[in-house]
């Protein structure tokens, strides 16, 4: 989920709990385009929109590698070429700048920021056979998306954030829970992996419940999930309807602990909540992706280069650049499907290195390579998946504002 919370400068949002995947079939890539030796980019991320925010963000980390990765004698001894397109908000606007980002014929694209923009745009970059790197979806469905090989990300999806949510349960040392997930592709996958997560544990899952948005529905909802005497309860919602279903458990049992998904961090939500949102957000616990970034070296050069500029989710975008070029250089071409066979091998063993410049020196060397993300470990799968994540817990004050605390560290499986 990563549009509305985008806002929040926290972590991803309601734009997945919109996602009605069906079964989608990309079909295989027909680019003929040989490589030309030069790596281009494209950039798909929100300059307009209400993604615009955040998209600042990401751009400017972007940006940042790609004038790093050129100073450093670019990719095969050739400057990195860039083009850049809006997301902005809508999928016909995403659709029409992917087109043009096609037929300039890049090597990758950087983006698109929201999960559900993506759904509605990658199969025509798995056709044109070109790598796409988001910095920011986090739907779990993305993960078995039919995309060739060419499609990764570096920000921990919802499945990691299933573990997490199941670590500060487990920690509250309370054992029955009852789980609450949207009625939609989104809440049935995120809530599929909080319930197997929290059994992992030797929790008690007493009920897990879908809701629609309509009042009849959340309500009655919420007195089924409650009549079973949980001790604690998860919510996975987002907006106006995670809020709404808040207020319906809060209508039940005022005191009970909820553990809420990042969504719930937005704005939106203690809008939506009105005057009592301090009141009803009283013993909500929630998760969000630890933004901030890891590397000390990636925040001093983006404060000295954006001194203006929030630094929220720039580092995931940071990676994306340094990750595929660090990928091209180890396969010694700009053709996609060679990079994305590298991009598993340059995250995850070898020598340590945190910028492109120190890892092109190592590979010059043979050696091989371990790339340090500024986010954090940077560890992909061979689908494209980061492995570990890093969450914050968060709370809420009296005057229903988040208040960030401890950081939980996962690893997938």
């Amino acid at each position: 989920m990563i549009l509305a919370v985008l806002l929040a400068g926290a972590a991803c949002s309601s734009d997945d709990a919109e996602i009605s995947v069906a079964s989608t079939a990309a079909p295989a890539p027909t680019t003929t385009e040989p490589p030309d030796g030069r790596l281009r980019i494209g950039f798909l991320l929100p300059e307009t929109g209400p993604g615009a925010a955040i998209g600042e963000s990401l751009l400017a980390g972007a940006e940042l590698a790609v004038d790093q990765i050129n100073l450093d004698g670019g990719v095969f001894d050739a400057p990195i070429s860039t083009i850049f397109r809006d997301e902005g908000g809508t999928a016909a606007m995403a659709t029409s700048a992917m087109a043009d980002l096609l037929d300039v014929e890049v090597d990758v694209v950087i983006g698109p920021a929201s999960s559900r923009i993506t759904y509605n745009v990658l199969a025509a970059a798995v056709r044109a056979g070109v790598a796409v790197c988001s910095p920011t979806n986090t739907a779990i469905g993305l993960a078995d998306y039919p995309d060739q090989g060419l499609y990764v990300r570096t920000i921990p999806s919802d499945a990691l954030q299933a573990v997490a949510i199941g670590e500060i349960v487990e920690r509250s040392g309370e054992t029955t829970v009852a789980v609450l997930t949207p009625d939609d592709d989104y809440g049935e996958r995120f809530g599929d992996r909080v319930v197997e997560n929290l059994r992992s544990r030797g929790l008690t899952v007493v009920g897990s419940y879908s809701y629609e948005p309509s009042s009849e529905d959340r309500d009655a909802v919420a007195a089924q999930a409650v009549a079973g005497a949980p001790e604690n309860l998860v919510l996975i919602g987002s907006g106006d309807s995670g809020a709404a279903m808040l207020n319906a458990v809060r209508a039940q049992d005022p005191e009970i602990p909820i553990f809420v998904s990042d969504a719930m961090k937005s704005p939106a939500v203690t809008a939506a909540l009105g005057e009592r949102a301090g009141t009803l957000l009283k013993n909500v616990i929630g998760l969000a992706p630890h933004a901030d970034p890891d590397s000390a070296a990636f925040e001093t050069a983006f404060r000295a280069e954006y001194p203006e500029l929030s630094d929220d989710f720039a580092a995931y975008a940071y990676d994306c650049v340094n990750l595929m070029a660090t990928a091209a250089l180890s396969a010694g071409t700009d053709d996609p499907a060679a990079i994305v066979t590298q991009l598993s091998s340059v995250s995850r063993s070898g020598d340590p290195c945190s910028t492109y410049g120190e890892c092109a020196a190592l590979l010059a060397l043979g050696q091989n390579i371990n790339l340090d993300g500024a986010s954090g470990e940077l560890e992909l799968s061979d689908d494209g998946e980061v492995e570990s994540g890093t969450f914050r817990i968060f709370r809420f004050d009296e005057s229903s504002t988040p208040v960030d605390g401890d950081l939980v560290a996962v690893r997938a499986g």
